[in-house]
């Protein structure tokens, strides 16, 4: 019988889902335990030592999973346990990544903290961006004009894949 995972049992992505499975042969033996996920054997144990049999089932993608065991004895009998189904949900929204600003001319001052620039310099910057999620991205730049308050500068786009580089000129 398929003991771990519990028939309804949610998981979140990229899931790491426990298989257990108990099995008696009577007089004979186990020969071959296969462990499959939706009609297809994902792993097969020859000669299982003892019962009960454990595996982890590694980078589960989102999706609904029908689980079952089947044990094969010494003679070619075969016998699976009931299918049970567990669902493994997409992973929580994880906020995009923006790496390090590049600006071309470089920075006047890279020790002040942000980028420097002198007036009137036209300067086009870079930054690569990445969402865990792969979402599609969105941005917009911003800059700050000696000391004031922050202005938005008409430079927006998108990325749809979601990674990709986020570019702007100011000047």
């Amino acid at each position: 019988s398929l003991t771990s995972p519990a028939n309804n049992a949610t998981y979140t992505a990229p899931a790491t889902v426990p298989w257990q499975v108990i099995w008696s042969a009577g007089t004979n033996t186990v020969s071959r335990v296969d462990l499959i996920e939706n009609g297809t054997t994902i792993k097969s144990f020859s000669n299982p030592a003892s019962s009960p049999l454990p595996y982890s089932w590694t980078n589960v993608a989102a999706g609904t999973y029908g689980l079952q065991a089947v044990a094969t004895d010494n003679t070619g009998l075969s016998n699976g346990s009931a299918l049970i189904t567990i669902t493994v949900n997409p992973p929580a929204n994880q906020p995009p990544v923006v790496g390090a600003i590049a600006a071309n001319p470089p920075d006047v001052d890279p020790v002040a903290p942000g980028v420097q620039e002198y007036e009137g310099t036209t300067v086009s910057y870079s930054a690569t961006v990445n969402d865990p999620n792969n979402d599609p991205l969105t941005y917009q730049w911003y800059y700050t004009r000696n000391g004031g308050g922050r202005v938005a500068y008409g430079s927006q786009g998108s990325i749809p894949s979601g990674s990709g580089a986020a570019q702007v000129s100011f000047g």
